[in-house]
């Protein structure tokens, strides 16, 4: 009879006992010793936080072994871990093949883990020794409160593409949101390039009324011909991944949150919006529920916000319409609540106005990506703290992780936050007699008159090396020839980004390649 004992387990690196940091690749170590001969390949589990992963012994001779295995999660604070030996009882199994062995399905949220679906295993023969040990880990945190790291270059090319009926153009408006430099994203070069009846239009930056001042690109011309349309938007971009430390962000107190309502940008975001009813009591409801009555004497505020975050992922099931189905993603924080689902940017609206709620500045951040039309939403919350400031999360990436919120996926740890960027931060832009509630793709073209409008819109987002972002960078003269690369190589695609397409009706339909289109004066 074959017996397993556990001898230790630790976090490593390169067989070594390592702390690693958040961020990082979690390696577990597991060394036990084997008393007698197996007589068939046999598992040892692994399980971080919610995952597994299983290696099979081949070796099947007597004793001290030493085995680990990567996960590479989105997760932080104290994780949880358990090792065990021969999970399945094959090492002495007079035929391994009927053995009971749970089936499990990809993780889609890790390299190298899986997500076990357990079943029934009956009665099996007792294995002796220490084989199943379990334990936990806490991931270094960075040197300053919120870090940015791992730096990835990214040319965004951002289309619109209108034609008109037989009739006549009163008036042409459009808006699109110009990707901003702000915490983990930095703006090296935007330009935006209408074309139009009228000639080509670059467009200047534009700010939208109120006090988040956020930049916009506008085209609005009376008396448009009814030419072929187009507004081309071409980005590049430096960004990077985010992680925490929990203890610094614990340190910030309710009394700093509320002194920030004397601040008029920290006031708007606090404040509810047309699609973000945070003063609603619905929201303060589920505040309630999930918190109780007094939370502000029981939590800290980032517990309290990491609290309703979990909240949320348990309550929501993500939702996004198939080709020819009904569009039934609620458009509002409240309707998002009652229905109990939504796409990525109802994840994002809700944990904006349950943020707002308890009195932190956030708002949600829209962009796309890396890839072609891969929409995605988030939110951004804000720490009143040295080398703190806008802390990422991501509900709908976080719900894919975790769908019963046991553990925050997400929540400050954002691994592949370098994979993606962001043209749109809030849910208000005003301009003029317009406003906007969703920025992710271009607003409009909206025409008045008795012209018909046909509008094709779409998002690439390709990952270049420094050296090739830097050369399409002109200090001075932001309107020079901005080569986009052809299409054919999007780069490394984000592991883990949910399948929203757009939100708020921005829908890509021909799957049009941006390759050969410049954003520059001829």
């Amino acid at each position: 009879m074959t017996t397993f004992a556990i001898t230790k387990v630790y976090t490593s690196k390169n067989g070594a006992p390592y702390t690693p940091m958040v961020g990082e690749n979690y390696t577990l170590t597991a060394e036990f010793d084997v008393t007698g001969t197996p007589k068939n390949a046999y598992s040892v589990s692994f399980k971080l936080a919610d995952r597994y992963n299983f290696l099979t012994m081949s070796d099947l001779t007597p004793g001290h072994k030493k085995v680990s295995t990567t996960f590479f999660l989105a997760l932080d604070g104290t994780i949880p871990w358990e090792v065990e030996i021969d999970p399945f009882n094959l090492a002495d199994a007079a035929d391994p093949t009927k053995s009971v062995v749970p089936p499990f399905i990809p993780d889609l949220h890790g390299h190298g883990g899986s997500q076990i679906i357990l079943v029934n295993r009956g009665i099996l023969p007792k294995l002796f020794g220490t084989h199943k040990l379990s334990g936990s880990f806490v991931p270094a945190p960075p040197a300053t409160t919120i870090d940015f790291y791992d730096p990835h270059w990214l040319i965004v090319t951002q289309g619109t593409f209108s034609s008109f009926g037989a009739g006549k153009i009163d008036r042409l408006f459009a808006m699109a949101g110009a990707p901003a430099t702000d915490s983990w994203q930095k703006a090296l070069s935007t330009v935006c390039r209408v074309t139009w009846g009228g000639g080509d239009d670059l467009l200047p930056i534009s700010k939208v009324v109120g006090p988040t001042e956020y930049p916009v690109f506008v085209f609005d011309h009376k008396n448009v011909p009814t030419a072929a349309y187009s507004m081309i938007g071409q980005s590049v971009l430096e960004v990077r991944n985010q992680r925490v430390d929990a203890a610094k962000l614990r340190a910030v107190t309710w009394a700093q949150l509320d002194a920030l309502d004397g601040i008029n940008i920290f006031k708007a975001y606090k404040s509810p919006e047309h699609v973000i009813e945070s003063n609603d009591k619905k929201i303060t409801d589920f505040v309630t529920q999930t918190l109780g009555a007094n939370y502000r004497s029981k939590f800290t505020p980032y517990d309290a916000a990491r609290k309703l975050f979990q909240a949320v992922l348990a309550h929501m099931v993500y939702y996004y319409p198939k080709p020819g189905q009904p569009d039934l993603r609620p458009d509002t924080a409240v309707k998002t609540l009652d229905a109990g689902r939504g796409d990525c940017g109802g994840f994002s609206i809700l944990l904006v106005a349950l943020y707002r709620n308890i009195g932190f500045p956030a708002r949600t951040a829209c962009g796309a990506w890396v890839g072609q039309d891969a929409g995605h939403c988030w939110c951004e919350m804000w720490f009143p703290v040295q080398g703190a400031g806008w802390m990422v999360s991501d509900g709908s990436a976080g719900n894919g992780a975790c769908e019963d919120g046991s553990f925050a996926y997400y929540f400050g740890s954002i691994p592949d936050l370098n994979q993606r960027y962001a043209c749109m931060r809030g849910n208000t832009f005003t301009v003029g007699d317009h406003t906007a509630y969703w920025l992710q793709g271009p607003y409009g073209p909206l025409a008045t008159g008795t012209a018909s409008i046909s509008t094709d819109s779409h998002t690439a987002v390709l990952r270049v090396d420094q050296a090739t972002a830097m050369s399409l960078v002109h200090p001075g003269n932001p309107h020079a020839a901005m080569a986009v690369h052809a299409q054919s190589d999007l780069g490394d695609l984000a592991f883990s980004h949910c399948p929203c397409a757009r939100h708020g009706g921005f829908s890509p339909v021909i799957r049009r390649q941006l390759a050969a289109t410049t954003a520059s004066a001829a």
